[in-house]
Order: C-alpha cells, then sequence, then structure tokens
C-alpha cells in the first residue's frame, strides 16, 4: 500500500518523507475544563500499586497526576490500578462505553452506531 516502498502493506512505511494519508474526519479539541471546580481543587483517589515493589494502597493525587510516590519504597513508580470514570455514564447496547464524540451526538466505535444527542 505505502507508494514509496511497495513491499509495506501499510499506508505508511515510517521513511523520512512519507506520511499517513490525509484523514477527512474533523478533530474537535476540548476547549476548556470544567468551569464549576478550579483545576488545581480536582483529586482522583483509587487503589494504587508500585511498579517496583507491588505495594498496595488507597491513593489521593491531584487530578492529572501520572507518577505516585510509593508510601512503601518511597520511590515515584506508583500508578492507579483502574481507570477513572463517572458514576453516571452512557452504555451502547453492545456494551462499549467509549465514544467519539462530535458537536450532534456520538459514534461507537465498537459497533458503528452514531446516538444523536436530544
Amino acid at each position: 500500500m505505502c507508494k514509496c516502498n511497495p513491499s509495506v502493506r501499510t499506508p505508511f512505511c515510517g521513511n523520512r518523507g512519507c506520511e499517513w494519508p490525509k484523514s477527512e474526519n474533523k478533530v474537535v479539541p476540548f476547549i476548556k475544563p470544567e468551569t464549576d471546580l478550579v483545576y488545581s481543587e480536582q483529586t482522583g483517589f483509587g487503589l494504587a500499586f508500585c511498579l517496583h515493589c507491588k505495594h498496595e494502597w488507597q491513593a489521593v493525587a491531584p487530578t492529572g497526576t501520572t507518577k505516585l510516590e510509593c508510601p512503601a519504597c518511597l520511590t515515584m513508580k506508583g500508578k492507579y490500578k483502574f481507570e477513572f470514570q463517572p458514576e453516571t455514564r452512557r452504555v451502547c447496547q453492545c456494551e462499549n462505553d467509549l465514544f467519539h464524540l462530535t458537536p450532534e451526538g456520538h459514534l461507537c466505535p465498537n459497533c458503528g452506531i452514531y446516538q444523536r444527542y436530544e
């Protein structure tokens, strides 16, 4: 498929000058965070574990924190064990809960059903 290297079967071979094909999709960036809370006041909490010593604990850290300090070995190799998700969320009929958002609705990438906002 790659025009600069016919032996490659992907749209991109990785060579300098070779680029992914341009997408027709429009990306709409998230402009600003929630306005009812100041970003620095938000916190995440949940079960965490250490990649170094395997210790587990309940962690609380400011939103956006990606490395946690392990209370057992004091290394910065702690990670949250589970993903963050809201208490109330949308779930598709195929049981997928991750969507592509558009201004008019959302598309389930698993089954392809488009749901419009009401």
